[in-house]
């Protein structure tokens, strides 16, 4: 996984934690992807993490998921990746 990947999955995570959901649009405009992009980091994203977030078809949006212990122990070591560690 590249640099520029992690640390826009990272946001996602950031994103599902502070304001509940997010969508492709969000990454457009942060990180000036194209929307195919966007679209495959989200994808990522709940492939990786599949208990984290969830999609509603009815307002287009992910939503956040309440985290486990687990999850918890996957972000941090996503963190530690991210930062060479």
């Amino acid at each position: 996984m590249g640099y520029f990947e992690i640390e826009r999955l990272l946001w996602i995570q950031e994103m599902l934690r502070i304001y509940g959901f997010i969508n492709r649009e969000h990454l457009v405009r942060k990180f000036r992807v194209s929307i195919p992009q966007a679209s495959k980091d989200l994808n990522k994203f709940l492939k990786e993490y599949p208990d984290r977030m969830v999609y509603n078809q009815h307002l287009k949006r992910y939503e956040h998921k309440p985290f486990d212990k687990e999850e918890i122990r996957r972000g941090a070591q996503l963190a530690k990746d991210y930062h060479g560690g």
